[in-house]
């Protein structure tokens, strides 16, 4: 992140890159918001969490204006198991982290992280996540 990208706490006015403008109207665009992901480290890939930071900005995500959307969905593909999600609650910890600490944060109401499990198992198991992944992405309007 350049200079250019960094928040300005003191304005939540600045215009920022074009390149940031432009990532900031495509979101625009649209009624609601959807992630696919791989879980790193019990969290977002970086990539992913420095294009929030990046894109994300004050007087535009949150602060004095929050984003417009009402909906997200947050599909989280695990190569580890539920079980071990749960007893260690990394699952809590990633819905703390994603949905309450970015998505409500700027002002998306309804958003609801799915894991998804054992993503790295065999062909049987990938299958049934595609149709779930697929269930999630043509009920999330309901």
């Amino acid at each position: 992140m350049t200079e250019a990208d960094e928040p300005d706490w003191d304005d939540s006015r600045k215009r920022y890159s074009e390149a940031v403008l432009r990532e900031q109207a495509r979101i625009a665009r649209n009624d609601a918001l959807a992630f696919v992901f791989p879980v790193w480290w019990w969290s977002l890939p970086a990539m992913l969490k420095g294009w929030i930071d990046r894109v994300w900005n004050n007087g535009w995500a949150y602060g004095d204006v929050k984003l417009p959307h009402r909906r997200a969905i947050l599909l989280a593909l695990a190569a580890g198991g539920r079980s071990s999600y749960q007893k260690n609650r990394y699952d809590v910890a990633m819905d703390a982290q994603v949905v309450h600490g970015i998505m409500h944060y700027c002002g998306i109401a309804d958003a609801r992280l799915h894991m998804l499990y054992d993503t790295l198992d065999n062909d049987e198991t990938r299958r049934a996540l595609i149709a779930r992944a697929r269930e999630l992405g043509t009920t999330f309007g309901d």
